[in-house]
């Protein structure tokens, strides 16, 4: 089904909007686990929105504009994720679809990025670091 769900995602029926087609919560993540890319745009403040670390851990190719703070968050452009724009997605796409191995090792690249840095246990330690930096 095409289209977000209606509603703030804390308060959606994750249930109620499964039954009607949407593709939301669990099944979210095992049909990024089977894309082999995941394509979106930034838009025009360029912040990371949380596909950046969801397409990554599902070990899925994400092709998008980098966030203005990619260098602080790791993401690093053809190397985690490939760098897109309106005037060239389209031939990465085609590109990318048909060469496996380089659409796979940019995917395990991000895959790895997510792990090392983006994982509850590791914002934790970076809380717990910056508050005892700042007592």
């Amino acid at each position: 089904m095409r289209g977000k769900p209606q509603g703030g995602s804390l308060k959606r029926d994750i249930n109620k909007y499964l039954e009607k087609g949407y593709i939301v919560g669990p099944k979210y993540a095992e049909t990024l686990a089977l894309t082999k890319v995941f394509i979106f745009g930034l838009g025009r403040y360029k912040y990371p929105t949380m596909k950046f670390t969801e397409g990554m851990a599902c070990r899925t190719c994400l092709m998008t504009d980098p966030p203005l703070t990619a260098k602080e968050l790791h993401y690093i452009p053809d190397w985690n994720f490939v760098n897109i724009s309106p005037k060239n997605w389209e031939r990465k796409l085609v590109y990318y679809v048909s060469h496996d191995e380089e659409r796979e090792g940019i995917a395990r690249n991000g895959y790895d990025t997510v792990i090392k840095y983006h994982t509850n246990d590791i914002r934790a330690k970076q809380l717990l670091t910056f508050l005892e930096e700042h007592r």
